[in-house]
Protein backbone atom coordinates (compact mmCIF):
# COMPACT_ATOMS: atom_id res chain seq x y z
CA UNK A 1 0.00 0.00 0.00
CA UNK A 2 2.84 2.39 0.82
CA UNK A 3 4.44 1.59 -2.56
CA UNK A 4 1.22 2.50 -4.38
CA UNK A 5 0.93 5.77 -2.44
CA UNK A 6 4.57 6.62 -3.17
CA UNK A 7 4.12 5.75 -6.85
CA UNK A 8 1.07 8.03 -7.16
CA UNK A 9 2.89 10.87 -5.38
CA UNK A 10 5.88 10.39 -7.72
CA UNK A 11 3.66 10.52 -10.82
CA UNK A 12 1.94 13.67 -9.55
CA UNK A 13 5.32 15.32 -9.01
CA UNK A 14 6.48 14.36 -12.50
CA UNK A 15 3.27 15.77 -14.00
CA UNK A 16 3.76 18.96 -12.03
CA UNK A 17 7.35 19.29 -13.27
CA UNK A 18 6.27 18.72 -16.89
CA UNK A 19 3.58 21.39 -16.55
CA UNK A 20 6.09 23.80 -15.03
CA UNK A 21 8.54 23.08 -17.86
CA UNK A 22 5.87 23.67 -20.49
CA UNK A 23 4.87 26.93 -18.83
CA UNK A 24 8.51 28.03 -18.83
CA UNK A 25 8.86 27.26 -22.56
CA UNK A 26 5.65 29.16 -23.33
CA UNK A 27 6.81 32.11 -21.23
CA UNK A 28 10.17 32.25 -23.00
CA UNK A 29 8.45 32.17 -26.39
CA UNK A 30 6.16 35.01 -25.35
CA UNK A 31 9.11 37.08 -24.17
CA UNK A 32 10.96 36.41 -27.44
CA UNK A 33 7.94 37.55 -29.48
CA UNK A 34 7.44 40.65 -27.33
CA UNK A 35 11.13 41.55 -27.66
CA UNK A 36 10.94 41.18 -31.44
CA UNK A 37 7.85 43.41 -31.62
CA UNK A 38 9.56 46.00 -29.43
CA UNK A 39 12.65 45.97 -31.68
CA UNK A 40 10.48 46.48 -34.78
CA UNK A 41 8.64 49.39 -33.17
CA UNK A 42 11.91 51.00 -32.07
CA UNK A 43 13.16 50.80 -35.67
CA UNK A 44 9.91 52.34 -36.91
CA UNK A 45 10.18 55.19 -34.39
CA UNK A 46 13.77 55.84 -35.47
CA UNK A 47 12.76 55.98 -39.15
CA UNK A 48 9.95 58.40 -38.31
CA UNK A 49 12.29 60.52 -36.20
CA UNK A 50 14.73 60.82 -39.13
CA UNK A 51 11.89 61.66 -41.52
CA UNK A 52 10.63 64.35 -39.15
CA UNK A 53 14.10 65.89 -38.92
CA UNK A 54 14.35 66.01 -42.70
CA UNK A 55 10.86 67.52 -42.96
CA UNK A 56 11.74 70.12 -40.32
CA UNK A 57 14.91 71.11 -42.18
CA UNK A 58 13.05 71.40 -45.48
CA UNK A 59 10.30 73.43 -43.84
CA UNK A 60 12.84 75.81 -42.29
CA UNK A 61 14.52 76.34 -45.65
CA UNK A 62 11.16 76.99 -47.34
CA UNK A 63 10.24 79.55 -44.70
CA UNK A 64 13.58 81.28 -45.09
CA UNK A 65 13.08 81.23 -48.85
CA UNK A 66 9.68 82.85 -48.48
CA UNK A 67 11.11 85.73 -46.47
CA UNK A 68 13.99 86.07 -48.90
CA UNK A 69 16.81 84.74 -46.76
CA UNK A 70 17.59 81.67 -48.87
CA UNK A 71 17.30 81.29 -52.61
CA UNK A 72 15.18 78.49 -54.06
CA UNK A 73 18.32 77.12 -55.70
CA UNK A 74 19.75 76.32 -52.26
CA UNK A 75 16.45 74.70 -51.28
CA UNK A 76 16.58 72.44 -54.35
CA UNK A 77 20.14 71.35 -53.51
CA UNK A 78 19.24 70.57 -49.90
CA UNK A 79 16.12 68.67 -51.00
CA UNK A 80 18.18 66.45 -53.26
CA UNK A 81 20.61 65.61 -50.46
CA UNK A 82 17.99 65.06 -47.77
CA UNK A 83 15.81 62.85 -49.97
CA UNK A 84 18.78 60.71 -50.95
CA UNK A 85 19.53 60.17 -47.22
CA UNK A 86 16.17 58.41 -46.82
Amino acid sequence: MQLLTSSIAHEREQASQRATGQALVASREHVREATEMLREKMEEVERLRIKLQVDDRERAIKVKGLVGEVSLYVFEIVSVFTNSAL
